[in-house]
C-alpha cells in the first residue's frame, strides 16, 4: 500500500514538472517573438545614412578639377634672403608657391595644375609661357625680354633641364646647352654640351662634359677664333691636363 502511495506522488511529481516546462517553454518563446517585433519596428524608423567613399582624394588629377582659368606665375626677390620666390595664382587668387635657389626648389605648397603656366619675373624683368605636369614644368618654356623680344628658350622633362638657348636681345644666339647626356657634378652648371658666343656670333667658349665620352673639356677662344685655353678633365671632374695657347 506504502509502495503504491509513493509510485504515484513520484507519478504527480513528474507530471507536474513536466508542465511547469512545458508552460516555461511557452512563455519564453511568447518573450522572444515580442522583444523580435520591438526590434524589427525600432530599425523600420531609423534613418538609412550613405557614406559616399571618394577615390584617392590627395590626388593632384582630383585636385586640379576645381581649377579653371588662366594660371600666372610670378616671381619676385625676397629682400634679404638668397632666394626668389614663386607663387602661382588663378585670379586672384593664390594656389602655390614654392622657393628657388641655385641649390634648386623647396618648400613647396598647393597644386600647380597641368598645362601651360603665364609668368612674370620680376627678378629678370623677363614674361613667358611654361608648362606643367605634375607639378613639375615639362615641355617648352619660353621667356622674353620687356619689348617683347624673344630671350630664352628651354625643354624640360619633368623637372629636369634637358635643353637651353638664351639670345641676345638683338636676336642673335648668346649660348646654347645640351644636358641630355651630362654628367652630374654637383650644382656645376658647365656639363653636357655647351657654347657660348660673342656678339659677332662667333665662339667664345664651350664644354664637352658627358657620360658617354671621356675625357671631358672646357675651352675658350680668342675674338679671331683661335684656341686660348684648354682644360681636360676625368669622369670625376679633376683636371687631367690643361694648355694656354
Amino acid at each position: 500500500m506504502n509502495d503504491q502511495k509513493k509510485n504515484n506522488t513520484l507519478v504527480v511529481t513528474l507530471v507536474t514538472v513536466l508542465v511547469l516546462l512545458m508552460a516555461g517553454m511557452m512563455l519564453m518563446n511568447h518573450w522572444l517573438r515580442r522583444e523580435a517585433n520591438k526590434i524589427k519596428d525600432y530599425s523600420k524608423k531609423q534613418p538609412v545614412f550613405a557614406v559616399a567613399v571618394q577615390d584617392n582624394p590627395s590626388s593632384a588629377a582630383g585636385s586640379q578639377e576645381t581649377m579653371q582659368g588662366e594660371v600666372i606665375r610670378r616671381a619676385r626677390v625676397v629682400r634679404g634672403e638668397e632666394y626668389i620666390e614663386n607663387i602661382f595664382y588663378i585670379g586672384n587668387t593664390e594656389i602655390a608657391r614654392f622657393k628657388e635657389s641655385h641649390e634648386g626648389q623647396s618648400d613647396f605648397q598647393g597644386t600647380i595644375p597641368d598645362g601651360k603656366v603665364n609668368f612674370v619675373d620680376e627678378y629678370k624683368n623677363t614674361r613667358g609661357e611654361e608648362y606643367y605636369k605634375y607639378g613639375k614644368r615639362h615641355g617648352e618654356s619660353r621667356s622674353y625680354y620687356a619689348d617683347g623680344k624673344l630671350k630664352a628658350e628651354e625643354q624640360y622633362r619633368l623637372g629636369r633641364l634637358m635643353l637651353k638657348k638664351e639670345y641676345y636681345n638683338d636676336g642673335l644666339l648668346r649660348f646654347e646647352v645640351d644636358y641630355e647626356d651630362a654628367r652630374s657634378w654637383g650644382d656645376n652648371k658647365e656639363v653636357g654640351v655647351g657654347k657660348l658666343y660673342h656678339r659677332d656670333g662667333t665662339l667664345k667658349f664651350e664644354w664637352h662634359i658627358t657620360r658617354s665620352e671621356s675625357p671631358g673639356f672646357k675651352k675658350s677662344y680668342n675674338k679671331d677664333g683661335s684656341l686660348r685655353h684648354a682644360a681636360y678633365y676625368d669622369d670625376f671632374g679633376r683636371l687631367i691636363e690643361e694648355k694656354t695657347h
